[in-house]
């Protein structure tokens, strides 16, 4: 199979492609074809070594001295379930699952204990969503509610609210009853404004801790919020969640927190079933969303590792992993569009032709419903493709659309719902959800990368 391996600690460039042994079950394990998984600051850490001060000589002990003991990073990934252990009863073939792992996801097959942390995927979620799921949500959960014993009506600060940790931990603190404050760049304050941050601060414009607020609990997802900094805007019986902590940090946490009083908090997430299965939840309710980035075919996952690495992401960012070469952004011959990075301008209906993928476009504002789009690959994927123009669709209307087909069997109806700033598509297609931003001006996708994507410069 193939599977993107390093075997040394170094920049992005160490990892590569390879084919490696397919792994086998056991007797009270699931295989699982992966669709989706993704690279995130633990996998970043894990093939660069830069990992919170301290820790260093532990986790080569831990993982290999001087070459990583296991070649595959990965910890989190979505997929179709190929075989089951004959002791296996919680699952069968063919169920689409999604997982966290201690690394081994980027490759096109994992194996998973049928009572570890693995669940259904949700309904409404694609495979690519589904596997930004658990890795922010688990840990965003963990600190929240296990460490910060959050309630309702707390006032909650959170210090680096746009990446994979800090999108979940935003709209699980508002699922809890929190006060959110988020932290972040000016670039990404519409973003958690959108997830339901109450107010957000620009790091670059101000400092939290001389605004003359406390806040019940900060979670500090970056670690440039240390005790030595944060306790003065904690009140009296504050939580300080240190996400990213040293060892000096987390030693220091065990002495200066009190029953009553202050605390400053540290730990390692360890996920399992019943808290991917309350993320599921919740995404299926529509009061959790992953929050996608940029999605890499596996091919590319050097530059999904400089992307991470750069600190620059919104979200999480995915790599798909499908049979056979990658196609994307390429004919079938493998050249380039000639009409690649324009911008197009389509209004009403109109069908558009790049090499071997035509696609169709309809805007639909206010309440109106017209026919969607649909474009095909090679004849073998299919896609939701819709063209999005500045404010074409007001918050809280309704896009509906419809008369997609695969291979020339329709796929039935699909209603999207959008917010303030995202549309958000059910199910009804081909790993099948899709998000687009209002202020888009360009062709987006709801799974597969085609020419059109490209094209259009998305």
């Amino acid at each position: 199979m193939r599977a993107a391996i390093y075997e040394k600690y170094g920049p992005p460039e160490m990892v590569r492609v390879a084919k490696i042994k397919k792994p086998v079950p056991k007797d009270d394990e699931v295989l699982v074809r992966v669709h989706a998984t993704s690279v995130n600051s633990g996998d970043v850490r894990m093939r660069s070594l830069n990992v919170p001060k301290g820790f260093g000589i532990f986790v080569r002990a831990a993982f290999g001295i001087f070459a990583p003991r296991n070649p595959v990073l990965g910890m989190e990934f979505a997929g179709t379930i190929a075989a089951i252990g004959r002791d296996v009863t919680n699952f069968k073939v063919g169920d689409e699952v999604f997982s966290s792992c201690m690394f081994g996801a980027h490759a096109e097959y994992r194996v998973a204990k049928q009572d570890g942390a693995l669940a259904l995927k949700p309904e409404n979620l694609s495979f690519e969503e589904a596997a930004a799921l658990s890795f922010g949500g688990g840990t965003a959960l963990f600190f929240l509610k296990e460490k910060g014993k959050i309630k309702h009506g707390d006032k909650v600060l959170i210090n680096g609210a746009s990446g994979a940790v800090g999108v979940a931990a935003v709209q699980l603190a508002k699922h809890f009853g929190a006060e959110v404050t988020a932290i972040c760049s000016a670039g990404n304050a519409e973003l958690v404004r959108s997830l339901g941050a109450d107010m957000v601060i620009d790091y670059a414009e101000e400092d939290f801790t001389q605004n003359g607020e406390a806040y019940d609990i900060i979670m500090d997802n970056v670690g440039n919020a240390p005790w030595s900094r944060a306790r003065g805007s904690l009140t009296p019986t504050g939580r300080l969640l240190l996400v990213m902590a040293g060892m000096v940090q987390m030693l220091q946490a065990v002495f200066v927190s009190r029953k009553k009083g202050r605390q400053a908090l540290a730990g390692t997430p360890m996920d399992s079933a019943k808290t991917l299965q309350f993320l599921s939840k919740l995404a299926e309710e529509g009061k959790l969303r992953p929050v996608i980035d940029k999605v890499y075919p596996l091919e590319e996952i050097v530059a999904a590792h400089a992307h991470v690495e750069s600190g620059r992401k919104q979200g999480s960012v995915v790599i798909t992993l499908k049979p056979g070469k990658s196609h994307h952004g390429k004919t079938k011959k493998g050249k380039l569009n000639e009409h690649e990075d324009k911008t197009l301008n389509i209004v009403g209906n109109r069908d558009v032709e790049y090499g071997l993928c035509r696609c169709s476009f309809t805007i639909c504002s206010g309440n109106s419903r017209g026919t969607g789009g649909f474009c095909w690959w090679h004849s073998h994927y299919s896609t939701h493709v819709v063209w999005c123009d500045k404010n074409s669709i007001p918050a809280g209307h309704d896009l509906f659309v419809a008369g997609f087909e695969t291979q020339g069997k329709p796929l039935g109806k699909h209603y999207c719902r959008c917010d303030n700033h995202y549309i958000r598509c059910g199910r009804g297609i081909a790993h099948a959800a899709l998000y687009i931003h209002r202020n888009c001006r360009g062709l987006v996708h709801a799974g597969d990368y085609l020419a059109c994507l490209e094209i259009a410069g998305v």
